[in-house]
């Protein structure tokens, strides 16, 4: 009958840990959007995120039903009786998630009741009597009631710490939000991105430059050069950022990958490009998909590839190497930009960054190593075709166990 067992779910300590981290991220998420109204913002999340004080008000009864229930006497004999069971409301003020919390001060009491409704504020819990009177009604309800209130003092001791100084932890984060809010956009105008008109949350490179080749080649005519595209650094070095950052988060969060595949997983990600970049090519036309698993940016004149992201789970060397040839396929342009997004599901990393490595450097298209972190591998290709072309490709590492 009961299934909510009370202040034995986790540590006061580390809820209060898991709503700053939520208000950050909160506070975070309003980069992008217009015309925010800053004390608007934070009066709204000083309410959302006050924890108490948490206060229990009088037990609310439903009427009595009558109902068979086997029971047992004094010399274990088991028979049949009739009860009442009586379905109880406890009203109560607060955030209804801390009385799952054990406070640091605890008093070895964990009642169970049925349900804790934090939206109506209520919790509700069922009583069984034997005869319909207000002698066993007051005893059994005051016994779960008491049990119920009985760590609350110690609870609302352990959260007001945190709701005194709630509004300056607030004033604190926006104060850090504004200063990366002014640095983003100056790193924006620096290197050529700049907010669209539609809406302030979609950053726009600049259009894609076309660059002549070093040595000009001539059509028939002998007067016309052939030039081509190039993605700026800058905003393929943004580009892995993006990618790395949602990856990171996906991560932290098991509900988003435990049973998707790689395409499912590969939606997230594109989902964020889309949403991050604008009028890329001449003709606006931003990321999208090929095939199975790939993520492509095109240059709309010609319809040649300026970047492509493989999303592929980690199968072994073999399939890593198809991969990378099958990209070297795909790209044809000087100073084309790649990157393979791994899934590792094994239950570490370290095996497989050391068959990556060895696979890229034994590879006949490697050419150098710009840089080797834990997260990810930064490598120079050459075409297979072309040694004088030099291929981009960044290798990310994504840890997603027991993702299967």
């Amino acid at each position: 009958m009961y299934h909510d067992k009370l202040h034995n779910k986790t540590y006061i300590s580390d809820f209060i840990s898991s709503i700053r981290t939520q208000l950050v991220e909160e506070i975070k998420s309003l980069d992008g959007k217009k015309n925010i109204d800053i004390e608007a913002q934070k009066s709204r999340l000083f309410k959302r995120y006050t924890l108490g004080p948490l206060k229990v008000d009088s037990p609310i009864p439903s009427e009595p039903r009558r109902k068979k229930k086997m029971l047992y006497n004094n010399w274990g004999q088991q028979y049949e009786a009739d009860i009442h069971e009586m379905k109880i409301t406890l009203p109560f003020e607060g955030n209804g998630e801390l009385f799952y919390c054990k406070p640091s001060s605890w008093t070895m009491v964990s009642p169970q009741v049925d349900s804790i409704d934090n939206n109506g504020k209520k919790i509700n819990f069922t009583i069984e009597l034997q005869e319909l009177n207000e002698q066993e009604y007051n005893k059994a309800v005051g016994e779960v009631v008491s049990d119920i209130k009985v760590n609350v003092p110690n609870v609302n001791k352990d959260i007001a710490s945190w709701d005194n100084g709630l509004q300056v932890f607030i004033d604190g984060e926006f104060q850090k939000f504004e200063g990366f809010l002014s640095q983003k956009n100056s790193f924006y105008e620096s290197i050529g991105l700049t907010v669209t008109s539609k809406a302030d949350q979609f950053i726009t490179p600049s259009p894609v430059t076309r660059k002549v080749i070093p040595k000009p080649k001539f059509e028939e005519k002998g007067n016309i050069k052939k030039i081509h595209p190039k993605l700026k650094d800058d905003v393929y070095r943004d580009i892995i950022t993006t990618l790395n950052n949602v990856g990171r988060a996906i991560e932290r969060k098991p509900s988003l990958y435990i049973g998707k595949g790689e395409e499912d997983i590969r939606d997230m990600f594109l989902l964020f490009l889309e949403t991050r970049y604008e009028g890329t090519t001449a003709t606006g036309e931003t990321f999208n998909k090929k095939g199975k698993s790939d993520i492509l940016l095109k240059y709309a004149p010609d319809n040649s590839n300026l970047f492509i992201g493989e999303c592929k789970v980690w199968k072994g060397s073999k399939i890593f190497l198809e991969t990378i040839d099958q990209i070297l396929g795909y790209l044809t342009w000087q100073d084309s930009k790649s990157a393979i997004l791994l899934f590792v599901d094994n239950e570490s990393l370290e095996n497989v960054r050391n068959v990556v490595k060895s696979d890229i450097d034994n590879h006949g298209c490697y050419k150098n190593t710009v840089q080797e972190s834990d997260d990810s591998f930064s490598y120079i290709l050459t075409l297979p075709e072309d040694k004088s072309v030099e291929i981009n490709i960044e290798i990310i590492f994504f840890h997603l166990p027991g993702r299967k």
